[in-house]
């Protein structure tokens, strides 16, 4: 198939995607099916897949569509994807204009400052491979250096303007794991007016009419209660710095692992018992294409430590 678009439907049961598809016609071979998803040239059922699909269940019915000359896209490297992994890090989609990895807690998304110019980040390691490709990675967005998950950098100026003020606007999904102090009611939103205090380098909740407050906002769903603890599903509609951690904080019901953001007088519990940093982790995240606003959809698993965690919640049930 040299060109133009493939358009498959699966049927005869749920099946793996990689290995279905490279039982269609124009492929051949698992490598080549694996590569094309890679490449960013897969829909299922009209959303982009990536990395984190290679192995995902195609449920029976499901319509495929391949864009071969699909603008943006271009043979996926497997030599960054295992140059990056060595360090960390999984490239969970990667085209002409985007990259999306799976950050580790631990390391920085990006340097701000002085204080941090030393550190590794995120973003070092990734300009670090799209140098040798003589092309630069751009910072979109950024989670905390604690926090795992999904994170997003540009790779030419043009995305980089065209997501940046899909950002600033809140147009991506994005939805976050997060594990806390008690149990909260079954489902909200929370609203709170934050204001950056550069003297302490912390998030606080202040008064709205306090200058430069911006209000804060998302909504959470219980998804596992314990004696003392749960699994929050967080949709985040703002994207404040350290936002999640002060709406717990706020509410009473602090991230497990938090060691900043707790209740005055509140002791951080299964801080160092169960997990050796706070349990957030960026999730899901949904956001359109800079090159036609298709909607690409990742999801970064959940790592071990936090895995872990879920595991020994459940078992003090």
């Amino acid at each position: 198939m040299g060109g133009g678009q493939q358009v498959m439907r699966c049927d005869g049961g749920a099946q793996r995607l990689d290995r279905w598809l490279a039982d269609q016609q124009g492929f051949g071979s698992r490598a080549k099916a694996k590569e094309t998803i890679l490449s960013g040239k897969v829909d299922v059922d009209g959303h982009t897949v990536g990395a984190a699909e290679l192995g995902a269940a195609l449920p029976d019915g499901a319509e495929v569509v391949v864009h071969w000359n699909r603008p943006g896209t271009r043979p996926a490297t497997a030599k960054a994807r295992d140059a990056l992994g060595e360090l960390g890090m999984r490239i969970l989609y990667e085209d002409a204009d985007v990259v999306v990895v799976d950050k580790p807690a631990g390391l920085l998304t990006d340097t701000v400052g002085a204080e941090q110019a030393s550190r590794d980040s995120a973003a070092a390691q990734v300009g670090a491979w799209l140098r040798r490709l003589h092309q630069e990675a751009y910072v979109v967005h950024r989670i905390d250096r604690d926090t795992s998950g999904v994170v997003v950098f540009a790779r030419t100026p043009a995305a980089h303007a065209t997501l940046r003020e899909a950002f600033a606007t809140h147009v991506p999904e994005r939805t976050y794991w997060a594990a806390v102090q008690g149990v909260p009611a079954p489902e909200g939103t929370w609203v709170h007016p934050m204001k950056w205090d550069h003297e302490a380098l912390r998030q606080r909740i202040v008064p709205p009419d306090t200058e430069g407050a911006v209000e804060a906002r998302a909504s959470w769903t219980v998804r596992e209660a314990f004696d003392d603890a749960a699994i929050l599903e967080v949709r985040l509609d703002t994207g404040r710095r350290n936002q999640i951690r002060v709406h717990l904080q706020a509410v009473g019901h602090p991230l497990l692992g938090e060691t900043q953001y707790l209740v005055r007088g509140q002791r951080p519990r299964h801080a160092r018992r169960d997990v050796e940093r706070q349990a957030l982790h960026a999730w899901k995240l949904t956001f359109p294409h800079p090159a036609d606003g298709r909607p690409i959809r990742v999801e970064a698993p959940l790592p071990e430590e936090l895995a872990r965690l879920t595991r020994r919640l459940r078992t003090k049930r």
